[in-house]
């Protein structure tokens, strides 16, 4: 027997059996959302087992109050989680040696997990080879997993039956969280040996992609600016100068012409062009349809520069944000704090969709590329530009047209089809990655609900072989 029954869904109200009461009493405890998906998970037929049961060497973080540094010991944050299962390197923050030696129960070895306990709480990721050694504080659980596949274990608790039973397990409080003894009773689902590693493989495959497209991203980088020699110190150096009238634009507030933007304008060498002679600003108005994507500033991934988690929305969920209609190949450039590099390609999943007047949207003209639009506007020299642009005002904000008044060098045809070649890979090793992942969430809800095609595995088999 189940041992409750539900009145209500909304607002919930279920009656509980004495044979159905846990070690809680609280009502959102007993809550019928938590209580439908854990039936669920009874009625099937996989073996379950306590997460402590599955790993070792479960240890909170502490904060490295006073020992970080720009170099050192790498220090991983939540700052540094990138689409939910991966690390990257933005932000990253670093920890003098002589503390992490002495606090080296916080270090990650490859394979580790940390489990996540503030803010999205359960939110899981497999520590990769190339962060071995690093350091973690107390935004995480670390802990080193035992008879059972790590990816397949964070995608089972990134799962709606995995959330299910973080929710239910945290605080009813105002700031929740979970107790390590909450973490540990966690129930995992363990499908043979075969299933896991063909549910993990495809994460591995995704975060395998990933990691090559970091590195064509870095490969961009030195073709577009090996010749200018952005010293930062150079550029930082002054910050007074004496402008002649002729090199006056049509702005007058001093920060503007500060030395460093001023001199990062002439390392651009003098065959530099204004981006007016690459693209076309876009201003085309959204047409109102029953249904469409809505693409903000948030969902742009400032590492890849790809769209990501866009909402598909009705009409009447469309924001009085909402602005432009763009197509696939158009740029959007983030107008607000534009310094982060908040710019994106539409991509085909994209077009026709709707996005926020926060976008400047620009047409690449016939002499470029999008990609090649996309990879410049990504770089150092067009942020700092975007900065000066920014300067005088109490809050970071450019305007659309000052986006085309934005210098580049000039490229050469051969540069940029190198650029346009390289990239069209990034966004094809990400996009790729992405659809692994949502087919390997899948697989796993399928797995606990019974509907797993088993003839997977045997197709698997034959392509591997």
């Amino acid at each position: 027997m189940k041992g409750y029954n539900v009145l209500l869904n909304r607002p919930s109200v279920t009656w509980v059996t004495k044979m159905g009461l846990d070690i809680r009493i609280d009502a959102d405890y007993y809550s019928s959302l938590y209580l439908e998906k854990e039936l669920i998970e009874q009625n099937n037929e996989l073996k379950y087992v306590e997460l402590g049961n599955l790993g070792v060497g479960f240890s909170y973080g502490t904060p490295p109050y006073g020992h970080l540094t720009n170099e050192g010991v790498p220090y991983l944050r939540i700052t540094n989680i990138e689409d939910e299962f991966f690390l990257n390197d933005k932000e990253l923050a670093y920890i003098d040696k002589e503390y992490h030696l002495k606090n080296m129960r916080n270090e990650v070895r490859e394979g580790d997990i940390l489990f996540r306990i503030k803010g999205q709480l359960g939110q899981a990721l497999v520590v990769p080879k190339r962060y071995s050694g690093s350091h973690t504080g107390s935004s995480f659980l670390k802990f080193t997993p035992i008879n059972i596949d790590s990816y397949f274990l964070i995608l089972y608790l990134s799962s709606s039956f995995g959330k299910n039973q973080i929710l239910r397990k945290q605080s009813n409080s105002i700031i929740k969280y979970l107790n390590i003894d909450d973490i540990k009773s966690i129930k995992i689902p363990l499908p043979s040996r075969e299933i896991q590693k063909y549910i993990g493989d495809k994460v591995r495959r995704a975060e395998e992609l990933r990691e090559e497209a970091r590195r064509l991203i870095q490969e961009v980088k030195v073709i577009l600016e090996k010749d200018f020699n952005l010293n930062k110190e150079e550029i930082n150096e002054a910050k007074f100068n004496w402008v002649l009238s002729t090199n006056v634009e049509d702005r007058i507030d001093p920060n503007f012409y500060q030395k460093r933007y001023l001199k990062l304008i002439d390392k651009l060498g003098n065959d530099k062009e204004k981006l007016s002679k690459f693209a076309n600003l876009v201003t085309r108005k959204y047409k109102k349809r029953n249904k469409s994507f809505y693409i903000e500033i948030s969902n742009i991934n400032t590492t890849t520069g790809l769209i990501e988690n866009a909402s598909f929305l009705n009409v009447a969920e469309i924001p009085t944000s909402a602005k432009y209609e763009v197509k696939e190949g158009e740029i959007l450039v983030s107008l607000v704090r534009p310094t982060r590099k908040a710019v994106t390609i539409v991509t085909r999943e994209y077009d026709n969709s709707i996005c926020t007047g926060g976008f400047a949207v620009l047409k690449p003209k016939d002499n470029v590329t999008s990609e090649f639009l996309l990879a410049v506007l990504r770089t150092d020299f067009v942020t700092i530009q975007f900065e000066r642009y920014c300067a005088g005002s109490t809050y970071p904000t450019i305007n659309k047209e000052d986006v085309l008044d934005i210098y580049i060098p000039k490229y050469t045809k051969e540069e940029i089809d190198k650029i346009t070649e390289i990239y069209e890979k990034i966004v094809k090793n990400i996009s790729l990655s992405k659809e692994l992942i949502q087919q390997a969430k899948q697989d796993v809800e399928d797995l606990i609900e019974g509907k797993f095609d088993m003839s997977k595995l045997k197709e698997s088999a034959v392509e591997s072989g």
